[in-house]
């Protein structure tokens, strides 16, 4: 029983434009990314969730240093600092939360 909510990030050339899609199970509102550019050949990207403690996951992928937890503090913040070039530029940020539907995904 997993809801995720969306933000894709498109970072190209240490610049970022931001654009949130959201979904009928979930709002983008749920996670928004505050930075986000390639650094020193590193993706770099920081941000906050709606609630904290809130699992964020990058473009699905389930290897560690794609998924972090935000902060349970008043910030709800959470950071990515990892080797990793998409292809395309761009990068979904998936808030990852348990939720009262039976749904499974």
């Amino acid at each position: 029983m997993r809801n995720l909510a969306t933000s894709r990030t498109l970072v190209a050339c240490g610049v970022a434009a931001l654009a949130a899609i959201g979904s009928q199970a979930a709002r983008a509102a749920d996670i928004t990314v505050s930075s986000a550019k390639i650094d020193a050949g590193r993706l770099k990207i920081t941000g906050t969730t709606l609630t904290g403690g809130m699992d964020v996951r990058l473009d699905g992928q389930t290897a560690t240093a794609f998924n972090t937890t935000s902060t349970t503090t008043a910030a709800k913040s959470f950071a990515f600092n990892i080797v990793y070039h998409p292809g395309d530029c761009i990068v979904a940020a998936l808030c990852i939360k348990s939720t009262k539907r039976g749904e499974v995904i």
